[in-house]
C-alpha cells in the first residue's frame, strides 16, 4: 500500500524549502512520487531508491566531537590560566 506524507516548510530547516520527515517500514527498493500543486501550476515527478537497514551511531563522528571539545576546553583553560 502506498504511504503519502505531506511537505510543509513549517518545520524545514530553511523556510524557502519544503521538507517531509519520512520513517519507512522496511528496507528495501521503493519508487518515490513526488505530486505539486501551486499557483503556478502542477507537476509530479518520480525516482526508484533502494533504502538500507538502519546504522547504528557513527563512532567516528562521536570521536571526532569529543576531541575537538576536549582540545576547546584544553585551549580555553590555558587561556584563563595565564
Amino acid at each position: 500500500a502506498p504511504l503519502t506524507f505531506e511537505a510543509t516548510n513549517a518545520n524545514a530547516a530553511n523556510r524557502l524549502f519544503y521538507e517531509a520527515d519520512v520513517t519507512l517500514p522496511q528496507s528495501g527498493p521503493w519508487t518515490v512520487a513526488v505530486d505539486v500543486t501551486g499557483p503556478a501550476g502542477s507537476g509530479s515527478a518520480s525516482f526508484d531508491i533502494e533504502v538500507g537497514e538502519a546504522d547504528g551511531p557513527n563512532w567516528f563522528l562521536w570521536g571526532g566531537g569529543a576531541v575537538l571539545a576536549l582540545a576547546g576546553l584544553f585551549f580555553l583553560a590555558g587561556r584563563f590560566r595565564n
